[in-house]
């Protein structure tokens, strides 16, 4: 709260180190302090909602929150209809990549306008200011800047045991890499007996392509592997 009485400050919670009912019990107490500074200073100006359906669901104990509660909010979420009724009924904007008639039946609106069942395409996007018009179709400006969603995490965070690379090929004891700086110095370490029978056998790209979902790296791993040079 010292931070958001800074002005000029943009402040980021990240809450994925706790249990979802950590989280929903943290962004009820989060909304309360706000919406007290809200009343006295005018911030912050905008809440932004990562993963809303988490936190904002018919789950949340002990009950469902109202957009009436957090005014000037943005809710970020790939399940609207996971949220609850009571968020559901308050959202007044909606901006949506999908189906225009799954937002129909979420929202209990009209699109007349639009084709039936007319799925939207790569750089279009459904607008709907459900106080003034019915939806319509726009075409979404492409960024000057391709952004790869949750690469950071791949490389510094943790894939989990059953998902991390094992370098286990003419090795005693296998080696572990849970993301890809481990990897990397992980890779530095082993004999290039054992670097070489995995590169051979295609583990590499495989654990881009599956695991750190990154189809770049895991095309050029590929082309390495396939080289019989």
């Amino acid at each position: 709260m010292r931070l958001l009485r800074a002005v000029g400050v943009n402040l980021v919670v990240n809450t994925q180190a706790l249990t979802l009912r950590q989280r929903q019990s943290l962004l009820r107490d989060l909304l309360s302090q706000t919406s007290d500074l809200r009343s006295r200073t005018g911030r912050p100006h905008w809440l932004i909602i990562d993963e809303a359906h988490q936190v904002l669901s018919a789950e949340c104990e002990p009950g469902p929150l109202s957009l009436s509660d957090m005014p000037r909010t943005i809710l970020a979420t790939a399940y609207p209809g996971a949220l609850s009724q009571a968020i559901l009924g308050d959202v007044d904007t909606i901006l949506a990549f999908g189906a225009a008639r799954k937002i129909e039946a979420l929202f209990g609106g009209r699109s007349e306008d639009l084709e039936p069942s007319r799925a939207i395409s790569t750089g279009e996007a459904v607008y709907w200011d459900r106080k003034r018009s019915s939806p319509v179709i726009l075409r979404v400006a492409q960024p000057h800047q391709l952004q790869r969603r949750h690469k950071g995490k791949y490389a510094v965070g943790d894939v989990g045991r059953a998902r991390s690379f094992y370098f286990t090929r003419g090795l005693e004891r296998p080696r572990q890499a849970r993301n890809l700086f481990e990897f990397l110095d992980i890779g530095d370490q082993v004999g290039e007996g054992t670097w070489m029978r995995h590169l051979r056998a295609g583990d590499y790209s495989a654990w881009f392509e599956h695991v750190i979902r990154d189809p770049e790296l895991a095309r050029d791993a590929f082309q390495i592997e396939s080289d019989p040079t």
